[in-house]
């Protein structure tokens, strides 16, 4: 849809998803499903429905433009997160050139786990709630924040040249988007630097 200078888009998509089975928690279910406690197997299930949500908004003139977006992902699927994340950019053209900064954020939710299975009865119930709680103990995260500044220099009419300087820092100690050595001490922060060449033939 366009307004003049102003463009907006909105988009919706829901589909099933067939996630394969993760052994650990497979035996788990089993588990779980066999002493009666159906809700807290259910929750492990990675079969889901997923819904998608997206909006956008754009601003465009022979100078300059604005560029803004926000999605959320949702799915049935309780082990999972559900995704949230959006941006904004700021573009200046300067003859040839193309100065860009944006701004981005993506947050993860995740479910609590069901609290079904009593404690202190017997060491088996009590074991079995430990690997249940473990298992959701041990999903990754993320809430990420990241600034871009980026050039692009249309030096041919088929030719542009690109570079960009990204930063990375993460609010979450469990997130899946950074990886580190064993024993080794990161702080979630990360320092990107892009450079390449956009060649149309």
């Amino acid at each position: 849809m366009r307004f003049g200078s102003w463009q907006f888009r909105a988009s919706y998509h829901t589909g099933d998803a067939q996630v394969s089975p993760i052994s650990e928690l497979s035996g788990l279910a089993q588990s779980l499903s066999l002493s009666g406690f159906s809700s807290s197997a259910d929750s492990l299930g990675t079969d889901t429905t997923g819904d998608f949500y997206q909006m956008g908004l754009s601003y465009d003139t022979s100078t300059h433009f604005v560029l803004a977006e926000a999605a959320h992902i949702h799915t049935s699927a309780k082990f999972f997160p559900s995704i949230s994340s959006y941006y904004l950019t700021y573009g200046y053209y300067f003859k040839d050139m193309t100065v860009l900064l944006t701004y981005a954020k993506r947050e993860d939710k995740l479910s609590k786990a069901v609290n079904e299975i009593p404690l202190g009865i017997n060491g088996d119930l009590d074991a079995l709630a430990a690997g249940y709680q473990g298992a959701y103990a041990a999903r990754s995260e993320d809430d990420l924040t990241s600034w871009t500044l980026g050039l692009r220099w249309d030096l041919y009419r088929n030719t542009a040249l690109k570079a960009e300087v990204k930063t990375i820092s993460s609010d979450k100690s469990n997130t899946t988007s950074f990886q580190s050595e064993t024993g080794k001490v990161f702080d979630k922060e990360l320092n990107i630097l892009m450079m390449g060449v956009e060649w149309v033939f």
